[in-house]
């Protein structure tokens, strides 16, 4: 849940954001004021999908050593360790296309 939930976050700023630093400015600052709260929501956000991850990830720790739900507990470690990783990717993947594309 984390992974997708960050997952779309990530991808929503990251494919917005090019568009209106190019227009505006660098700074969120200077973007529109429209556009501010849309972007500090979704990186507030993250706060709760961290929240999960590691709760994912303790819950599955705790269950291995528990020997209970093998694959649930390999699933919630996993899901954990990644979803930062697929977070970044699906923010600077569209960020640094779409930039390099109004250059």
């Amino acid at each position: 849940m984390s992974l997708l939930g960050g997952g779309i976050v990530a991808g929503l700023i990251g494919s917005t954001i090019a568009q209106q630093q190019a227009e505006a400015g660098r700074f969120l600052s200077d973007t529109p004021e429209s556009y501010q709260p849309l972007v500090t929501l979704g990186m507030g956000s993250f706060l709760l999908w961290s929240l999960i991850a590691l709760a994912a990830l303790v819950t599955g720790i705790v269950a291995l050593v528990r020997k209970e739900r093998v694959g649930g507990a390999l699933t919630g470690i996993l899901t954990g360790l990644f979803a930062p990783a697929v977070w970044f990717a699906a923010f600077a993947i569209p960020a640094v296309l779409i930039a390099s594309s109004l250059s």
